[in-house]
């Protein structure tokens, strides 16, 4: 009898897996464009089944309630955040991009960051304020963000000053849908004591 070959047993479910896997990323995907566009309040499973061309069904077995689509949602656009920060945060220890450019790539990002992403981390950080259970993936957004910073300071403090005053235009711009130019965006920067074309800063 004809020994059974040991990698057609396991092929099945390493593809079940994967498709598992691309579904929860659609899911993922649609959740955060959903969010962006019409709060929390206005998204549904229905709807965030539809957007990502998934059944309903599909959704509730991965996510059994609408909270914990959303937090699922809110961690994956936190950790995409994080690790675009990751990605920016040596070119500029290195001086080799000014504050502004970082403000820029962070938030406007023209290499390919969506305003989703962005809309969507402020619908996280709103939601906080009265879900704890969304706090721990606030902080780590905001964490990240300081450490980032950072780099134009002399210390966590200023960091903090100068995350909210990330913070601030950036939701001068969402809220506007237009760009602040950059006279405005060096007044303000100015105003902290902070220059748009400044580099790293040389800490001890």
């Amino acid at each position: 009898m004809e020994a059974e070959n040991p990698s057609r047993c396991f092929t099945p479910k390493r593809s079940r897996r994967s498709d598992g896997d691309r579904t929860r990323a659609a899911i993922m995907t649609a959740t955060i464009a959903l969010i962006a566009e019409e709060g929390l309040a206005g998204t549904t499973q229905r709807k965030v089944a539809k957007r990502a061309g998934v059944s309903l069904a599909s959704i509730t077995y991965h996510f059994a309630t609408l909270d914990e689509l959303f937090e699922a949602a809110f961690d994956r656009l936190i950790d995409d955040s994080v690790a675009r920060l990751d990605q920016l945060k040596p070119d500029a220890q290195e001086g080799k991009i000014s504050i502004s450019e970082a403000w820029d790539r962070v938030v406007r990002d023209p290499d390919g960051r969506t305003p989703e992403h962005v809309i969507g981390s402020f619908e996280l950080l709103v939601a906080s304020i009265r879900q704890p259970q969304l706090r721990p993936a606030s902080i780590k957004l905001l964490d990240a963000l300081n450490g980032f910073f950072q780099t134009w300071t002399v210390g966590p403090d200023p960091a903090r000053s100068a995350l909210s005053l990330m913070l601030g235009l950036s939701l001068t711009e969402a809220a506007s849908g237009r760009q602040l130019g950059e006279a405005d965006i060096a007044s303000v920067f100015s105003d902290f004591g902070l220059w748009p074309d400044d580099k790293a800063m040389q800490h001890a």
